[in-house]
């Protein structure tokens, strides 16, 4: 603790040997921290209250100025740092005794933490990585708490003086270490960046960025709506920090490079488990950002995350309350109309409609080419048919058999309740006269609509 410049004198009595002579007097740990409390909060206290505290009179006297009847008057600031650097010592020597008075102690670390002045910033971080170091326990207990300070404090003004800084850093990162051992504690930072993520600060947006990272896991996609709402506010800038905007710039670019990372981690599909419990609510978000976007960057982004998560959960994208009135109507998603064509070809209700709707995404989702000549083959509409499955094959066989793969994964989610007819139309003539890997373009387009079809009746 001595080796950490915090810009004042040290006390000239050893707060060690104060608290082993008070110890001895059996006095009361409590009223000890209460004394503290009352220096952290008001700066000052009275005749009485200090001779209770005998063995820190002389540590508190030598600040003293003015002294009458009415109280012990106290230069604010040094009292603050000396009661930090008190509290950080009674931590050290008496972590037993401390746990009893958390309600205290707390408290006045939070508000070292948060003060104005940069050396008593730097005592209260002291004290908390005693805290941390001393009684992990109870710091998991108060993350909330604890972290919310860490905030306030990293918008302070002085927050850049270097000193401070690097102790803030390594505060940050002891305790990281620490509350990840816990598994609550991932709810209790989801909650404060749910509460805490569009706040105007381009300091805070950065500090909820970095424990962002700290925390990432697959256990954090449980929660991406609250997620994807604090992200996408942090790619606005305020009005009212016009002046400023510079300083947004980096969490900006940070916030916009995590949505970008989280979409391709759900992509991937292997974090469906935990995303598939909130599908409704993070579409709904979506929906939201399209439509009120904070910049053109972020629409354009949801837009990509509607396709990703009509795409990986086609059958509870379409039992979303707003699906019709709101992807297919307001937003006029491509993806949309593809799962609204397919659903509607599923249930064999309307194959016109279903055209309609897979039309509208013929020129941005390749997959319907191939749904719209399976529709067409059940509609008999050989020649409409034909011609898609001409636009199909220009991007290549490879192509075009995992298009057919991704249509029918997709059907296999949606194929509930479904009504389609036994397959009917036959086969074309010239079917017989190829084999296997000799199959025309038409003759493929059918075997893929006896896939559609077996695939639904089983």
């Amino acid at each position: 603790m001595a080796g950490v410049d915090v810009g004042h004198e040290l006390p000239e009595v050893d707060p060690g040997e104060a608290l082993k002579a008070y110890r001895n007097i059996n006095g009361d740990i409590r009223k000890l921290i209460s004394f503290f409390a009352s220096f952290q909060i008001r700066g000052v206290c009275n005749r009485d209250e200090l001779s209770i505290l005998q063995p820190w009179e002389d540590f508190f006297n030598r600040r003293s100025r003015n002294v009458d009847d009415e109280g012990l008057k106290i230069y604010n600031v040094a009292n603050r740092k000396d009661t930090l650097f008190c509290i950080a010592t009674l931590i050290g020597e008496l972590p037993g005794d401390i746990t009893q008075h958390m309600d205290l102690i707390l408290p006045i670390i939070t508000l070292g933490i948060g003060d104005v002045d940069p050396s008593i910033q730097n005592w209260g971080c002291v004290a908390l990585r005693a805290l941390l170091l001393h009684l992990p326990d109870q710091a998991i207990k108060s993350f909330d708490i604890i972290l919310e300070a860490l905030l306030v404090q990293c918008k302070a003004p002085l927050f850049r003086r270097p000193v401070v800084k690097q102790n803030v850093a390594e505060t940050n990162r002891q305790l990281a270490e620490i509350v990840k051992q816990d598994p609550g504690s991932l709810q209790v930072f989801i909650l404060l960046f749910q509460r805490l993520g569009d706040t105007g600060s381009p300091r805070s947006r950065r500090f909820l960025i970095h424990w962002l990272v700290d925390f990432i896991c697959d256990d954090m996609f449980r929660s991406l709506p609250v997620i994807l709402v604090g992200l996408f506010n942090m790619t606005m800038i305020p009005n009212t920090a016009a002046r400023d905007a510079w300083m947004f710039f980096k969490p900006m670019t940070k916030a916009r490079e995590h949505i970008r990372s989280f979409r391709e981690k759900v992509e991937t599909g292997n974090v469906d488990h935990y995303v598939s419990a909130n599908v409704c609510d993070t579409v709904s978000v979506v929906a939201q950002i399209i439509q009120k976007p904070p910049s053109e960057d972020a629409k354009a982004e949801a837009f990509k995350w509607a396709s990703v998560m009509i795409k990986r959960f086609p059958h509870k994208v379409l039992k979303h309350d707003d699906f019709k009135t709101v992807l297919l109507q307001d937003l006029d998603i491509p993806e949309a109309h593809f799962l609204m064509g397919l659903d509607i070809a599923i249930k064999g209700s309307d194959f016109k409609a279903a055209r309609r709707h897979l039309f509208k995404a013929i020129n941005h989702v390749k997959e319907a080419t191939i749904a719209m000549a399976i529709v067409a083959i059940f509609s008999e509409k050989l020649e409409v048919a034909e011609s898609f499955a001409d636009i199909a094959y220009t991007e290549g066989w490879k192509e075009v058999s995992r298009m057919k793969e991704s249509v029918l994964s997709t059907v296999g989610q949606m194929k509930e309740d479904s009504t389609l007819a036994t397959f009917k139309v036959k086969m074309p003539a010239c079917a017989q006269s190829h084999t296997t890997h000799s199959q025309c373009k038409l003759c493929y387009m059918f075997l893929c609509a006896e896939e559609f079809a077996t695939l639904i009746k089983n």
